[in-house]
């Protein structure tokens, strides 16, 4: 289980910062991580959220594996794509911070 109020406080801080962090916090505000990492169509590699951000900002993966430790996120082992980020939308009722 993660701590919402510090998933939203580092969500708040990767907003600050200009740049390609904050576009990945923006993006990641509609997940969370999947405590303990599990197999799940959600899960995504570094790769795939650069992919997913292209046409708003020139990310790395390195932009990315920042912004997803410092939230908590840990890695699951994919038979097929390798290593991936375990992940998981939010319902809609979670509570989002205030951008």
């Amino acid at each position: 289980m993660i701590d919402e109020s510090k998933y939203q406080e580092t969500l708040r801080t990767l907003l600050e910062v200009p740049g390609e962090q904050a576009c990945i916090a923006m993006f990641l505000a509609d997940f969370r991580p999947m405590t303990p990492p599990a197999a799940s169509g959600d899960n995504m590699t570094s790769r795939e959220i650069c992919d997913a951000l292209e046409d708003i900002c020139q990310c790395s993966t390195n932009h990315v594996a920042r912004a997803m430790t410092a939230l908590g996120y840990r890695l699951h082992i994919n038979e097929y794509q390798g290593y991936e980020w375990a992940m998981r939308p939010i319902d809609k009722q979670e509570n989002q911070p205030s951008m």
